[in-house]
């Protein structure tokens, strides 16, 4: 067995008892947080509408979601390397996205915020695209978040050698974080420069997926999340942040921000 083989076969087998600690602590009702987005977004379709997936990467919510809609477009800056029918798939960044003003009724982005360069260029270029009364929502990791910390201050090899073991996922599917638009500050912000009205900024956690290698860690990051979750000042601390704003309609006028 290569060196490879065996760190693989070390992180499976210990994510595994993790998962064991995870079932005790959180149980059957536990809400992932890609169902909350899931459901958000689900909320805001209809059988007439034209969705825009930002930055879809393999398009696994491009492809939960385009039965419920007219159309599904799904763009990633990369390579989209896995075909779905009923997709149109456009390779495209988000900061000059290849379509007319006003042509989508929903632009959704899961964990795609957090890699921008340059967010209030992308937020206005999504927002763009938007037709009036249209929705955007995004998911993306909290700034303040253990995980988010250490990814910002450890060198991406390194990040992306980890992530690759912890979570079993491929290397290239790995990108450098930003966080310029991980506060409730940079995100009111961003939206405030491309007119988008703030309808919702949620922070809230997750079970401790990046501490899976260490079961004594996992636990930790339990009590972590169980006093970051009680205290809503510590909101800003916790995994993960959900946006959901609104271009303006006609009688609509942005408001200033949403805490």
């Amino acid at each position: 067995m290569s060196m490879t083989s065996a760190i693989r076969a070390h992180f499976s087998k210990v994510r595994e008892r993790s998962w064991e600690i995870c079932r005790r602590y959180y149980g059957d009702g536990y809400l992932h947080h890609n169902e909350r987005y899931r459901q958000e977004v689900l909320s805001c379709l209809t059988p007439n509408s034209i969705l825009l997936d930002a930055g879809a990467g393999e398009m696994q919510f491009t492809a939960e979601f385009a039965p419920k809609v007219r159309l599904a477009i799904a763009t990633d800056m990369g390579e989209l390397k896995r075909p779905f029918a009923g997709i149109m798939a456009v390779r495209s960044n988000l900061e000059n996205l290849p379509f007319k003003d006003g042509t989508v009724d929903a632009v959704i982005s899961m964990s795609v915020v957090e890699h921008l360069d340059d967010p209030d260029s992308s937020f206005r270029e999504m927002a763009r695209v938007l037709k009036p009364g249209g929705r955007f929502i995004a998911q993306t990791p909290s700034k303040f978040d253990y995980v988010s910390l250490a990814a910002h201050y450890t060198p991406f090899r390194f990040h992306r050698w980890l992530l690759s073991r912890l979570l079993d996922r491929r290397e290239e599917d790995i990108f450098p974080t930003r966080f310029k638009a991980n506060t409730v500050k940079s995100i009111n912000a961003c939206l405030a420069a491309s007119a988008l009205i703030p309808r919702k900024i949620t922070f809230f956690n997750q079970y401790p997926a990046y501490l899976m290698f260490s079961p004594l860690l996992f636990r930790v990051g339990v009590l972590y999340e169980r006093l970051t979750s009680k205290y809503e000042r510590l909101a800003q601390l916790r995994g993960w942040v959900l946006i959901v704003a609104e271009k303006p309609s006609g009688e609509d006028m942005p408001s200033k921000s949403v805490a």
